[in-house]
């Protein structure tokens, strides 16, 4: 939780998997202090959803 919060001090975007218990907290962490939260599940569906159409 210090590197997440050290991250969202420094305004990086939170990449994590909301399905998780971490990646539910790195959610709040980042809403509570208005960074962006790169949702990893979303990322990756849409990459295999690429591939298939490719």
């Amino acid at each position: 939780m210090e590197t997440v919060s050290h991250y969202v001090a420094d305004g990086w975007a939170i990449a994590a998997d909301p399905h998780t218990s971490i990646g539910r907290l790195a959610a709040l962490t980042a809403e509570t202090a208005c960074v962006p939260f790169v949702n990893l599940a979303r990322v990756a569906a849409h990459r295999r959803s690429q591939r298939e159409s490719g």
